[in-house]
Order: C-alpha cells, then sequence, then structure tokens
C-alpha cells in the first residue's frame, strides 16, 4: 500500500461526503486543496507514530534470518543483529540445525557458545516513511497498512470532532489487538499440538 493510498485514505474518513473525488484525484491536487493541506502535511509523523504502534505490538508478520561469522570474546560468540539485521526488533526463537539453543540477548547484542551458522525468528521493525515519498509502497501487509488512516484521524481530527476521533482510534487500537489475540491463539495451538506429538510417543 503507497503512503499516497493511506493519506487519501485518512482524508476519506475526516471528509467522508467527498470520499469518492477524494480517491479518485491526484495527490498534488490534493495537496493544493487548502482544506486538505492542513491536514496533509501532519500525516507523514502519524504514520510514523502508527508505525512504530505496530512494530511495538508486534503484529508483522515473523521473519528469519542467518546469522554467521560472530565475534569470538571471553569464549563467547557474538553478533550484532542492529548491524546484521537492520530490521529486527524481537527474538523470538533462536536454533542451530532446527534445536533450540542457550544464548544471551543484551540490547541488539546477541551472545551464544558456538560459532556455527545459526537461524533466528524475529519479529521486524517497521520503517518510517520520512523522505521516502508519496509513492513509497509501504513494505507491510495491506490489511495492517489500511488500519493506519484510522490513526491518522484519531490524531488529526481531535480538535475538529473529539468522539469521531475518538473513535477512529479506537477501532485502529482494537484492531491490533485482535491480531495480537491471533497471534498468541495460533502459537498456543501450535504448542498444544507439539505436545500432543510428543506424548503419543
Amino acid at each position: 500500500m503507497k503512503v499516497s493510498d493511506i493519506k487519501k485514505g485518512a482524508l476519506s474518513l475526516m471528509f467522508a461526503n467527498n470520499e469518492h473525488d477524494i480517491f479518485l484525484a491526484e495527490f498534488d491536487t490534493l495537496m493544493n486543496n487548502i482544506e486538505y493541506a492542513h491536514f496533509l502535511v501532519n500525516m507523514t509523523d502519524c504514520i510514523n507514530r502508527a508505525l512504530d504502534i505496530i512494530t511495538t505490538k508486534r503484529v508483522l508478520p515473523l521473519k528469519l534470518a542467518e546469522l554467521k561469522t560472530p565475534v569470538k570474546k571471553n569464549n563467547k560468540y557474538r553478533h550484532d543483529l542492529y548491524t546484521k539485521v537492520p530490521d529486527f526488533y524481537f527474538l523470538r526463537t533462536l536454533t542451530l540445525d532446527d534445536k533450540p539453543i542457550n544464548y544471551n540477548l543484551r540490547g541488539g547484542m546477541l551472545v551464544v557458545d558456538t560459532d556455527q551458522d545459526i537461524e533466528i525468528e524475529y519479529f521486524p521493525r517497521a520503517e518510517h516513511i520520512t523522505g521516502k515519498g508519496n509513492n513509497y509502497e509501504l513494505p507491510i501487509p495491506n490489511h495492517i497498512a489500511q488500519l493506519i488512516p484510522y490513526y491518522i484521524k484519531g490524531e488529526l481530527y481531535e480538535q475538529i470532532e473529539p468522539q469521531s476521533a475518538l473513535n477512529s482510534r479506537a477501532f485502529f487500537d482494537r484492531a491490533i489487538k485482535d491480531m495480537q489475540d491471533e497471534q498468541q491463539q495460533g502459537r498456543q495451538q501450535s504448542i498444544t499440538k507439539i505436545y500432543t506429538m510428543g506424548d503419543l510417543q
């Protein structure tokens, strides 16, 4: 989903009577509309804040990364995750040959007992859009990006229609919470399945 589509989506929520015209208009035309421009100039920061929430709530799809060539220090092996995995946010699992191993994570420094290649499963960080331009395609699933207009309205419409803005922000928060609950349920089902299979052996 492009940044321009997210901004148009936010405008359409704030100006529901003009929704059709907003989505059909060129983005430069919207920027030249004084009524819209007042909101559009503030939307980049709003999108960044929404992306930060999406990151911290860990609702983005899990990713995998292989870590090689650690730095040895005091008989331990260190991987700087922020350097090797630029979008790293939160470590979920760490494995060697598909088996979990012991580790210590200090900030972004991962410390392990082996110099062999290891694999991590992690929640990524959603990158800010500052400087990306309105044609930039957000590298997050559309069903998550489509929630951001509700966050924008919740922030920018607060002084105009407080209750409408509050409802919009509540919709965003509830949708994020629902995704968290679905992920948690999926993990619990996976754990139960593995336990049951092991119990049968």
